[in-house]
């Protein structure tokens, strides 16, 4: 289900299919990121940095992860491993 932003009015609207997966420490930001990814008809899947990243990740590989470079070094480094 998509609400549209122009009327507000719901109405059903086929996904990509492709899962994205957002890493993001600021929920603001991260609920923005999600908000245009649905726009764009994407499914993203929100996962708090660290472990919630690199597992969900590792659990079902997404088609694209958009992660926050300026996340704390141990963290970035952590999810950066498990992607390879």
């Amino acid at each position: 289900m998509y609400i549209g932003a122009e009327t507000g009015r719901s109405s059903e609207r086929k996904t990509t299919g492709k899962r994205i997966l957002v890493v993001e420490d600021g929920r603001d930001i991260e609920d923005l990121i999600a908000y245009h990814l649905q726009r764009e008809r994407f499914q993203p899947e929100s996962a708090l940095p660290g472990e919630g990243g690199i597992e969900l990740g590792k659990k079902s590989i997404p088609d694209l992860i958009v992660l926050n470079l300026m996340l704390p070094g141990m963290i970035r480094a952590r999810v950066g491993q498990a992607g390879q």
